[in-house]
């Protein structure tokens, strides 16, 4: 069985064609692989965040909770101190002490929710990365034509 030159140069334009295809495939696939590796890095920078925000919020309430305590021992401590002229000055002074972690608190707070808003955006755009990228390998029956 001979083949022709023109069957010869068609089969050899599509043996060319075949090996320009899967090499764009293998791009796309180490692209998407990137793309799911930052992904994956982000999630977990995502779930760091969450549980330090979840932390923070539980040490709020308890500190919310270790103050209304406070200040039912507080009010009492400073009308009798004051009949008995006793001193309440340090158990007020860790009152302060105590308002004051509540506003460091906070602010730790805040910033793990901006961070916690900066990864969910940073996810957002690899999905939108990685689908982009999808969308741009080669579909079955596309042999031939430019894309």
């Amino acid at each position: 069985m001979t083949t022709s030159p023109e069957q010869s140069a068609e089969l050899g334009r599509l043996t060319v064609e075949l090996e320009r295809i899967k090499l764009a495939n293998a791009a796309a696939n180490e692209a998407i692989g990137q793309r799911r590796e930052e992904l994956s890095k982000v999630e977990q920078e995502q779930a760091r965040a969450l549980t330090a925000a979840e932390v923070e919020r539980n040490r709020g309430e308890l500190y919310t909770q270790q103050q209304s305590q406070g200040a039912g021992t507080r009010a009492p401590c400073s009308g009798t101190a004051a009949r008995r002229g006793g001193n309440c000055g340090p158990r007020n002074a860790l009152a302060g002490l105590e308002q004051g972690m509540c506003g460091t608190g906070a602010k730790v707070f805040a910033t793990l929710d901006r961070e916690m808003k900066e990864l969910v955006q940073q996810r957002t755009a690899a999905l939108a990365e990685e689908e982009r990228g999808a969308s741009r390998r080669p579909q079955p029956g596309s042999i031939g034509r430019e894309y």
